[in-house]
């Protein structure tokens, strides 16, 4: 049985890095805090982990254990309107939540935790601000996206070795992404063209630590120093084409 571990008090979730194509511009002072409150992975009926999305709301908080979990939170945000802060209670800093929750669906493999579906989404592990005065003095580099793609489903892919990556307009958190060997996406075509000429990337610098909280296979990956090169990040930018079948009968 394969797990996955996310790890709080410097909180990445890096089971869903590959997934997350955040479109919001949810800033945590405006969202609505949802608490996770246990280490343990789990979604209480009547939460359904099945799907990406998984269904639930806030009333069905905390579940049956009187507890939420960060599955749980994930779920209640992708099924309620407008901007959405999950957070981390104190209590659970320096805690590892082993992503290992297996659903109803017929294999026995953990599920992995649910997309964030809303593009209203922040979730904040950085329970003691320190994470907050790192990235400001991280490297940053501004985008330039040409006129050409106004009106288009381009996607962002930022490929990168670093310890985290973030999107900004201007000053807003659009999107961040905490590195486990995976590129990157963000929707471009969730953010008004307007607002393009204001994006930003920042990087956090590489760490040591980072190697600690990555399966082996991605620490081998990385463990040449110049190949892939660190905290250098290739930031391309690719079309979605949608080719419709129709069938026909015999």
């Amino acid at each position: 049985m394969n797990t996955s571990r996310v790890i709080v008090g410097f909180v990445a979730v890096l089971v869903m890095a590959c997934c997350l194509a955040f479109g919001g511009f949810a800033s945590p002072a405006s969202a609505k805090p949802i608490v996770v409150t246990t280490l343990t992975d789990t979604a209480d009926l009547p939460f359904n982990a099945d799907g990406p999305c998984g269904t639930g709301t806030v009333s069905d908080l905390p579940g049956a254990d009187g507890l939420i979990s960060l599955r749980e939170a994930i779920i209640v945000t992708n099924n309620t309107n407008g901007d959405q802060a999950v957070t981390f209670d104190s209590s659970l800093s320096g805690g590892i939540i082993v992503v290992n929750f297996d659903d109803l669906d017929g294999d026995t493999n953990p599920d992995p935790l649910p997309a964030l579906c809303g593009g209203h989404t922040h979730i904040n592990g950085d329970l003691d601000g320190d994470d907050e005065n790192a990235w400001k003095h991280a490297a940053e580099w501004k985008l330039k996206i040409p006129a050409s793609a106004v009106g288009r489903r381009v996607t962002l892919s930022i490929d990168y070795v670093a310890d985290a990556v973030r999107l900004y307009n201007g000053d807003s958190l659009v999107a961040d992404n905490y590195y486990n060997g995976n590129v990157f996406n963000v929707g471009l075509w969730r953010i008004p063209a307007a607002q393009w000429p204001a994006l930003r990337v920042k990087l956090l610098p590489f760490s040591p630590k980072l190697l600690d909280r990555l399966p082996a296979e991605v620490q081998v990956k990385i463990s040449d120093e110049t190949n892939p090169p660190r905290n250098q990040a290739n930031v391309t930018a690719a079309e979605l084409l949608e080719v419709r079948l129709q069938l026909a009968t015999q």
